[in-house]
């Protein structure tokens, strides 16, 4: 794996980010970079951080020293050489310890094969072994592509999935845990021509805007991103869909769409970063939404360590 600073110039991003390189390649791509948020659970004072599909395991928990992994706290490994695509924190269960919530990359599909796993946040860090959910949990068929997953900000179990082809659409759902078995409850699928017609990945993100709260797909194709902004206030209603430009940008990274708040805590839409140092920032205004460029930058920028 290689370690360089070069791309501490390249990516700049508002919230403390780490980037894992899988490979001897500074180009980006979906398989190229998988980066989580940096935290320290236990208290002490060293960076912690979730890696998807790193060194020997399909997840891990680490410590970071010097940009560099220290220690190796928690891991997991999926049977035949699975892997895993995208990954949230969230305290589901309300016991001020935080889950880990990971959707699996499915080959062979089938209604008794788990999609979503979920490792229970305990005082020594994670449970060992995951609980799950299978297709079958979802009536969505056997077919259906889950590619990203994330938090629906301001609540404690919301949690939205990204669905690509043949349905591509976006599921939302509270997840429940009772008596160690998943429940997904209260499920709404949200849809729009636009994402519906079109080929590229599919990443799904909520977000607060003048005190509103909306929900967006995007799908990026060549040199523009496709997207429909739904008006969570009212149901989920689309409120509107469009294609817009992003010029010379490359490589959308998925995880690191999230929403952006200010210094001041007010929340001000959703940061859209490319790896080739270009940012955008979608926003509603009333019942317009606005896709412009932007640098904002408060807080350092991403980490890029060696494993």
């Amino acid at each position: 794996m290689v370690s360089t600073t070069s791309l501490n110039n390249r990516v700049g991003y508002f919230n403390t980010l780490l980037f894992l390189l899988t490979f001897n390649s500074l180009i980006y791509s979906q398989e190229t970079i998988k980066f989580q948020n940096i935290y320290d659970l236990d208290g002490d004072g060293v960076k912690e951080s979730l890696l998807l599909n790193s060194g020997e395991h399909s997840i891990s928990w680490v410590e970071i020293v010097d940009s560099k992994i220290k220690e190796l706290l928690w891991s997991y490994n999926l049977p035949n050489g699975g892997s895993f695509l995208d990954a949230e924190l969230a305290d589901i269960n309300n016991d001020q310890n935080p889950e880990i919530i990971v959707i699996a990359r499915n080959s062979l599909f089938s209604v008794n094969q788990n999609w979503l796993y979920v490792f229970i946040g305990n005082d020594n860090l994670f449970d060992k072994d995951p609980i799950t959910s299978d297709y079958l949990s979802l009536d969505l068929g056997t077919t259906i592509r889950p590619l990203n997953i994330s938090k629906i900000s301001g609540t404690k179990n919301q949690i939205a999935v990204a669905f690509g082809t043949p349905i591509r659409k976006a599921m939302i759902f509270n997840l429940l845990i009772n008596d160690m078995n998943l429940e997904i409850e209260k499920i709404n699928l949200l849809k729009a021509q636009i994402i519906e017609n079109g080929y590229g990945h599919i990443y799904a993100s909520g977000f607060k805007n003048n005190d509103k709260t909306y929900f967006a797909i995007l799908s990026p194709e060549n040199n523009k991103i496709k997207t429909a902004v739904f008006d969570m206030d009212s149901g989920g209603a689309l409120l509107k869909s469009d294609v817009f430009l992003v010029g010379d940008a490359t490589y959308l990274i998925g995880a690191g769409i999230q929403p952006y708040k200010t210094q001041d805590g007010v929340s001000g839409g959703l940061v859209i970063p490319y790896g080739s140092d270009d940012m955008f920032i979608l926003q509603v205004n009333d019942s317009e939404v606005l896709f412009n460029k932007t640098d904002i930058i408060s807080g350092e920028i991403p980490e890029v360590v060696s494993y």
